[in-house]
Formats: C-alpha cells, sequence, structure tokens
C-alpha cells in the first residue's frame, strides 16, 4: 500500500550539476526529513542532448524527473504535476537547507491550516 506524503520538495535545475548534487547532500542530511513524509523530486531543466547524471543515495525519497519545455515555469509546472503531496515547496538547486527544515515547513502549516504560503530566515552564502 503507498502513503501518501504530506510535503513534495521540487528542485528545479539546468545544468548546474555541482550545485545540485550539494543543495541535495544538504537536504538529505536533515533529520527531520522522512521517506513515505516526505518527497523530494529533481527537475531536470537541461536540454536531453546536455543532460548529466545527477547522483543521490536516497531512492525511493528523491526522483529525478525530465523536462524538455525549457525554463523555470515550465519545469516548476512540472515538479507540480508529478507531486504527490498536499503541500508543494520550491527549493532553489544552489541552496542549503538548515537541519530541521522540513520538520519546520510542514509544521508551519499544521500550525496555520489556512495559510496559503510559508517563508523564513533566508542567509547568503559568500
Amino acid at each position: 500500500m503507498s502513503v501518501t506524503p504530506r510535503l513534495s520538495i521540487v528542485i528545479c535545475t539546468y545544468n548546474r550539476y555541482d550545485l545540485i548534487e550539494e543543495a541535495l547532500t544538504t537536504l538529505l542530511a536533515d533529520p527531520s526529513l522522512e521517506p513515505g513524509r516526505h518527497e523530494v523530486i529533481v527537475v531536470e531543466n537541461t536540454p536531453a542532448a546536455k543532460r548529466q547524471p545527477i547522483r543521490t543515495e536516497a531512492p525511493g525519497l528523491v526522483r529525478i524527473v525530465p523536462c524538455d519545455n525549457l525554463g523555470l515555469s515550465n519545469a516548476r509546472n512540472h515538479g507540480i504535476s508529478v507531486s504527490k503531496a498536499p503541500v508543494i515547496v520550491f527549493l532553489d538547486d544552489d541552496a542549503y537547507v538548515h537541519p530541521g527544515w522540513a520538520g519546520a515547513v510542514e509544521r508551519a502549516f499544521d500550525e496555520q491550516p489556512d495559510a496559503l504560503v510559508v517563508g523564513g530566515k533566508v542567509l547568503p552564502r559568500y
């Protein structure tokens, strides 16, 4: 029996393989991230002829899905279309998350059930 996740994390990427792999590394180190309760969808928007493998150590939690219609809006819409959770979070392919981030997003929606969007502190990394 398949479990519906509570949170879909969509990361769209275009030819930024080093960055997406670092972003996935920090995300997958988040102890609040749980297979079944969360899903991570990487939308690969690089043109097919230039695509490279995206390495991840989390089969069952991370899905890599190609999107041949170029552009961030197309990639995000494709991510939405394959997401299974009622809450969809977009994360940039160069973003690092703080441990507990996924759980904090989930709690924010639990505590504010009428909220349509939540946000948090963002720190630049120089």
